[in-house]
């Protein structure tokens, strides 16, 4: 079979994938280099950067009208949770590196021509691997944010699980607190790009889309999260400065 032919294959091979994903993923894991977890080890693992990774950081609090006592609380319970963590966040994340770089490697050498056949049929295990690693260190910190904010309301506990979905749209937070659709997150973006560059050129902004960009900021939850952000973000953030230093 030509590699062509073997290329086209590679999209039916889902179960077989999915058959080979397990002792792929004990095979990873154990060829992990000793000093993999070590070379890792710092800044990514820090309180502070846990806490952000966790979308635990202090605009997030702020914007669902967290206290500064509740800031304290959220990063103490934080760290015990990590610290019971039955694989520690640093591992996983060794383990998806690893996963990454032997998909990436194998993905270039199919791309130039150079993969065997046998490498070819192996790469959607590769695939699989990876976004189980992934996949198990967004469950992990996931959990983390659970436990770290099991003391919050259940309203607040929500707005924070939405916004960390919604981190991917690079917006301003007050925007995130609530769900859009493809096509009103996309609206939101150019209005917001509309008003930027229009106040830098001293422009007349679109009026559609500035009222666009007015209707959203009139959401009640939006609102709520602006004013909380403006009022206490502060004081939040001296609190989750303090708690994450300790």
């Amino acid at each position: 079979m030509s590699n062509t032919s073997v290329r086209v294959s590679i999209a039916f091979c889902g179960l077989a994938a999915l058959v080979a994903a397990a002792p792929l993923w004990k095979s990873l894991s154990a060829a992990a280099p000793a000093g993999a977890s070590a070379a890792i080890e710092g800044d990514a693992h820090s309180l502070p950067a846990l806490a952000i990774r966790a979308g635990l950081d202090a605009e997030a609090l702020a914007a669902v009208g967290a206290t500064s006592n509740q800031t304290g609380s959220v990063v103490s319970a934080l760290a015990s949770a990590h610290a019971n963590l039955a694989v520690p966040i640093s591992a996983l994340d060794a383990t998806a590196t690893t996963a990454r770089v032997a998909r990436d490697a194998a993905q270039r050498k199919i791309r130039s021509g150079a993969g065997s056949q046998q490498e070819i049929e192996g790469f959607p295990a590769l695939e699989t691997a990876l976004t189980t690693a992934e996949s198990a260190r967004a469950s992990a910190l996931a959990a983390l944010r659970a436990s770290a904010t099991a003391g919050l309301s259940g309203a607040q506990r929500s707005d924070l699980d939405t916004i960390e979905s919604n981190r991917r749209w690079k917006m301003p937070i007050e925007f995130l607190v609530i769900e859009r659709s493809d096509a009103e997150w996309l609206s939101l973006r150019n209005a917001l790009s509309n008003e930027r560059i229009s106040a830098k050129y001293e422009d007349e902004a679109n009026g559609t889309l500035q009222a666009t960009l007015a209707a959203a900021r009139a959401d009640e939850r939006v609102a709520a999260a602006k004013a909380s952000l403006e009022t206490n973000l502060a004081s939040l953030q001296q609190a989750w400065n303090s708690a994450t230093s300790g």
